[in-house]
């Protein structure tokens, strides 16, 4: 049991990250990441070993196309998102304007619907009324023979 309990571990061993993807910095496919440490201290801070510093200096400093590359990338996945964005809203807002009209178009069928009902009920109680009084006057005549 124990080795089968080991034997899993070992499998599962390359799935499991052991770093923080927000303390790793990705430099291509073709340079090792960078793994800095998180301080313990208040306010949090990372910390990179001289090395690691001098290396993503070395990279910022003599490649300006990275970080030219780096804001495009972000502007663009920004303009994206805005446009995705107003897509949705553009689409909320007929999707609101359909229900809208559907809900108005509801309305005036429930006005006309209610105005008919209430002529019957007028109809209906000058109709009872009407046989009533014709019930009462033949009775009327009926007791007086």
């Amino acid at each position: 049991m124990l080795s089968l309990t080991l034997a899993i571990s070992l499998i599962l061993q390359p799935l499991i990250s052991t770093t923080d993807p927000a303390l790793t910095i990705h430099l291509g496919d073709h340079l090792p990441d960078i793994v800095a440490d998180k301080s313990p201290d208040m306010p949090p801070t990372i910390l990179l070993s001289v090395g690691d510093w001098l290396r993503i200096k070395d990279i910022i400093m003599f490649s300006p196309d990275l970080c030219n590359s780096a804001v495009e990338t972000a502007a663009q996945t920004c303009a994206q998102e805005a446009s995705r964005v107003a897509d949705a809203v553009r689409e909320r807002s007929t999707k609101d304007a359909e229900l809208i009209a559907s809900l108005q178009r509801s309305l005036t069928i429930q006005k006309e619907l209610t105005a008919s009902e209430e002529r019957r009920a007028h109809q209906l109680k000058w109709a009872t009324i009407s046989v009533g009084t014709v019930a009462v006057m033949l009775t009327t005549i009926l007791v007086i023979k």
